[in-house]
């Protein structure tokens, strides 16, 4: 039964995605929306490809030793008495 909802649910969810794909491309397309509609809804298709990404992930591999003595570090260039 969980198993039957959940199929549900994920097509559901696929066909409103679908509809949602292809109001945004209708809206893109239609020559008596103004420009910056049609840009918008350009726009927002770009990002659910994933052609624009906001945010850049950085990783940095440093040991907790490492972090502390640079913390150690900026506290004591902020004049920040350490009770360490």
């Amino acid at each position: 039964m969980e198993e039957e909802d959940s199929a549900i649910r994920h097509s559901t969810d696929r066909l409103r995605n679908d509809w949602i794909l292809q109001r945004l491309q209708d809206e893109a397309i239609r020559p008596k929306n103004p420009a910056s509609a049609r840009v918008r809804a350009l726009e927002i298709l770009a990002r659910t490809q994933g052609m624009f990404t906001d945010v850049k992930h950085v990783e940095i591999h440093r040991s907790p030793a490492e972090i502390e003595e640079e913390l150690l570090q900026k506290l004591g260039a902020l004049n920040v008495p350490l009770s360490c």
